[in-house]
């Protein structure tokens, strides 16, 4: 499990689950609200691994995406995108991630998905998680 984890999403509520969670699992994180806040944090902050909200207001999880994996100080971030509203599937084929997360997501994805991000990027290995049970998180 990453030490510093940044949670980029625009809504408050996903944000919060998300800190509570992995905070349970022992990890420290930090939150920003939309892409261009994201990426200040990941320059200033250096997190170990970002979970970024596809679509954010300001600047959208793509295009910060996009600004990371260019930047030699911060391209080796362990990235996992999220969404609900994204083919996530064609996420994979434009921006080099590292894993997906398809809101609603359960518990024990979001900390699997987590938990195995690499020490060095594979692109070529990224999963796409979707589920919809009872321990969905919304």
């Amino acid at each position: 499990m990453p030490a510093c984890l940044l949670i980029v999403d625009n809504e408050p509520p996903i944000r919060w689950m998300l800190r509570i969670l992995l905070g349970d699992a022992g990890s420290t994180t930090i939150e920003a609200a939309n892409g261009v806040e994201g990426l200040s944090m990941v320059r200033n902050e250096q997190p170990d691994a970002v979970l970024i909200e596809l679509m954010t207001p300001v600047m959208d999880g793509l295009d910060m995406i996009q600004q990371i994996r260019v930047d030699p100080t911060m391209h080796d971030r362990c990235i996992v995108a999220m969404s609900a509203a994204v083919d996530l599937t064609e996420v994979v084929r434009q921006v080099a991630i590292d894993s997906c997360l398809v809101k609603s997501f359960e518990r024990d994805d979001v900390l699997a998905e987590i938990a195995h991000c690499p020490e060095e990027r594979n692109p070529a290995s990224i999963d796409v998680v979707s589920t919809h049970g009872s321990g969905a998180i919304e």
